[in-house]
Formats: C-alpha cells, structure tokens, sequence
C-alpha cells in the first residue's frame, strides 16, 4: 500500500511532469509569456516537492524515483533550450548593436521614443 507522504510525492511529481511538457513546448515554439508562469509554478513543485521529502527518499518506491530522474532530465533539456534561445539573443542584440554603431547602447530613449542618434539611420525590416 502506498502511503499517504507518497501518493502526495507521485501527485506533485506528475504535475510536474507535465509542466515540464508544456514548457518544452512553449520553449520550441516563438517566444511568449506563457513560459514565465509555468517556470514559477515548475519552481513551486519544485520547493515543495523538496520540503515534502526531506531525508525520506529512502523509503520512496521504485516508480517514483524513476519519475523524479524523469523530470531531471527533462529539466536539464529545458535548460538547454533556455540557453539556446538565450544565446539567439544575443546573437541578435549584437548583429542590431554592429549595425546601429558601438556608441549607441540602446535603441529608445527614457521616454520611450526611439533614440534620436540612431532615427535618422537605416533600421532592417523585418
């Protein structure tokens, strides 16, 4: 019989499982807000899956700790396609920073308007 601490455990972790599912979607897709509530929520289940278990791993079932490595990996994969995304970025930013000139750093002024040293320049149309 499965105890309750475990039943809690395999509940968190399959929704975390599946979060993490949306999130790699999310990832693989274009960009959007979505993925900054799901990343919250991941790190809730995460928390609390590390207060529910505590030094009780040892007695966890064999399904369990085979889904916890699951979500590891699964994790990890995200976090490449963050960082992927990531160095897309940058990429870009410094692709858009080459074009416009190193002694521009920012495309729009505290108002919000575009910045007058570079209005006058040609922008790439997207």
């Amino acid at each position: 019989m499965i105890s309750d601490k475990n039943q809690l455990i395999s509940k968190t972790i399959q929704e975390l499982e599946n979060i993490l599912s949306k999130e790699k979607e999310l990832l693989l897709g274009p960009p959007g807000e979505k993925i900054e509530y799901l990343a919250e929520k991941k790190n809730n289940l995460i928390a609390l899956l590390a207060r529910e278990s505590g030094s009780y791993r040892e007695d966890y079932t064999p399904e369990i700790l085979a889904a916890i490595e699951r979500c590891h990996s699964r994790n990890r994969e995200n976090a490449g396609l963050v960082n992927q995304r990531l160095k897309i970025t940058r990429q870009s930013l410094g692709i858009i920073r080459q074009y416009i000139g190193n002694d521009v750093v920012s495309l729009y002024d505290t108002t919000g308007k575009l910045n007058q040293k570079i209005e006058s320049r040609k922008v790439i149309k997207v």
